[in-house]
């Protein structure tokens, strides 16, 4: 007895829904860092943004803030303690990214 299965199909389901999933872990994250920030102007907080770069299977995402004293912020200086608000934001979204990743998917 010969058995064939044809995986495509399946493989294509099982990639656009870990993209799916890894897509939302992303905005998690990028919310997260957004609530965890310091507010005087608004500046940084409206700085913080996600990109995505997906090619063939390999997935990246970057959760960044581009103003020039992010970093400082983040880290803190000499005459400033950190205020972590990237750090805590990713720690604040591990929970959740999990539950993203542990739902069902019922199309499977």
């Amino acid at each position: 007895m010969n058995l064939n299965w044809n995986a495509t199909p399946f493989l294509e389901k099982l990639h656009k829904t870990i993209l799916t999933k890894f897509t939302e872990s992303s905005e998690v994250i990028e919310q997260n860092a957004k609530l965890e920030c310091p507010v005087v102007t608004g500046r940084l907080q409206q700085s913080i943004q996600r990109s995505m770069d997906v090619t063939g299977d390999v997935m990246k995402s970057a959760i960044s803030a581009n103003t020039p004293y992010a970093w400082m912020v983040e880290m803190g200086t000499s005459k400033m303690a950190p205020r972590a608000f990237m750090r805590r934001g990713l720690a604040d979204s591990i929970s959740t990214i999990q539950n993203i990743f542990r739902r069902r998917n019922e199309s499977f």
